[in-house]
């Protein structure tokens, strides 16, 4: 396993990196997540040619979250990475960046061979889907190989010796030799220490590291960028020399469609060979100056380093810009799917509006119908009210007549009862 590290920024640098891989995160992703669905709602653009380009797409878009990942692990520091050393984990997820590149090789070395094919020899057999989908696939499982193949190594033969507190570096021609084990929080504690870089792990250094990097550098670098260049050689002669067989035999409408095809590609070509060249260079300059770099100089390494690194994830955004430049069909295709999206969302907004306007006026319908049902209740209320006073009161005025007519009667009684015996009287004495 190589050597894990972590550069601590100032407060400017820090902000300037965090800000940027942010912001190369949303590129990266809406790019690409753009090509990605094109080509799916189109389903006629997927040629060999576009297969390939959508198979980059695919693994562009996963170096969006070593945008994110790389932007959060700048907000660690040197307190946290000691009190957390989880956080040095995090650092894994260059996993997916190297996948991406190897991928991106491969593919690009896999058009170039399909576009040589197809223009070179135009009399063989053309590759089809199914061949380009079983070449996307190989490519996929080799790299992903190429990358799990050092943590195998290192699960079966252990980690290499690790540097302790008591160990110094020793400059002896650029070659730092470290030989003893020891923590990441013992390397931190040493010479080996730099104020700018905190070391997850301190892996032995030496010449053979400079080897080793040079080797992966010209073998998935400069080899797949020589054959590429040696194969587009090849297909622009065809395509723009007068004696060439291959263009001859094509009508000008294709012939002109396969040259702006090709200048899409070597634009492609040109802007990863671009993007990669200074990662590689600062990367090899690092590996000859471990250990006895000021901390000056590690600091500027690490600008250089960072810098080196967004490059490197501007290329994969830059390649959607590449795709929508060069590819008319492209283009027409993504408008058509922007058109049609928004048309229904229109269509959504408005159906949504005209149902929400019925749905209203049926409310206001049923609460006016609730209250008129509530008014004319309370109108029949109050009239039985009335009624039931009115009722009252002639009942109360009856029991009073009848009182009245009762103390009449009851009076005319007694002085019936009087008025007997005195007429008694009086006709005894008539008698």
């Amino acid at each position: 396993m190589a050597e894990l590290f972590i550069y601590l920024f100032p407060p400017g640098w820090w902000t300037f990196f965090f800000v940027a891989f942010i912001a190369q995160f949303v590129m990266i992703f809406v790019g690409n997540l753009a090509v990605i669905t094109t080509f799916i709602w189109e389903r006629e653009l997927l040629t060999p040619v576009n297969m390939y380009i959508l198979s980059l797409s695919c693994a562009d878009i996963l170096m969006s979250a070593c945008a994110a990942v790389y932007a959060r692990i700048l907000q660690f520091s040197r307190e946290q990475l000691a009190d957390d050393p989880r956080a040095c984990s995090w650092l894994e997820i260059w996993f997916v960046a190297g996948f991406n590149f190897l991928s991106g090789v491969f593919t690009m070395v896999a058009v170039a061979v399909d576009r040589h094919r197809a223009i070179v020899r135009p009399t063989e057999a053309k590759f089809s889907r199914r061949h380009t989908l079983a070449a996307i696939a190989a490519i996929w499982l080799v790299a992903s190989l190429f990358l799990v193949f050092p943590y195998v190594i290192s699960a079966i033969y252990g980690d290499r010796p690790r540097a302790s507190a008591n160990d110094t570096l020793v400059d002896d021609d650029n070659v730092t030799e470290v030989t003893t084990t020891g923590s990441a929080a013992d390397v931190n504690a040493t010479s080996f220490n730099s104020p700018y870089i905190y070391y997850c792990s301190a892996e032995k250094q030496s010449g053979s590291s400079f080897v080793f990097s040079v080797v992966v550098v010209a073998s998935f670098y400069l080899l797949p960028l020589a054959i590429i260049s040696a194969l587009y050689g090849r297909v622009i002669y065809e395509l723009y020399s007068s004696n060439a067989a291959g263009a001859s035999m094509l009508p000008p409408e294709s012939l002109a469609k396969k040259r702006k095809a090709i200048k899409m590609m070597l634009v492609i070509v040109v802007l990863f060979a671009t993007a990669y060249l200074p990662m590689y260079v600062v990367q090899l300059v690092r590996t000859v100056r471990f250990g006895t770099s000021t901390p000056q100089q590690d600091l500027t390494m690490g600008i250089l380093l960072n810098i080196a690194y967004l490059l490197v994830m501007c290329n994969t955004w830059l390649n959607v810009v590449v795709y929508s430049f060069f590819n008319a069909a492209f283009r027409t295709a993504f408008k058509r799917m922007v058109r049609s999206v928004c048309g229904r969302a229109r269509k959504r907004v408005r159906h949504l509006s005209g149902s929400s306007r019925v749905s209203i006026e049926k409310q206001i319908s049923k609460t006016r119908a609730t209250l008129s049902s509530s008014l004319s209740s309370l109108q029949r209320a109050f009239s039985t009210t009335v009624t039931m006073e009115t009722t009252v009161s002639s009942a109360g005025s009856l029991a009073s007549q009848v009182s009245v007519m009762s103390a009449v009667s009851a009076t005319v009684s007694e002085k019936s009862a009087g008025e007997g015996p005195e007429r008694s009287a009086t006709a005894r004495k008539s008698a």
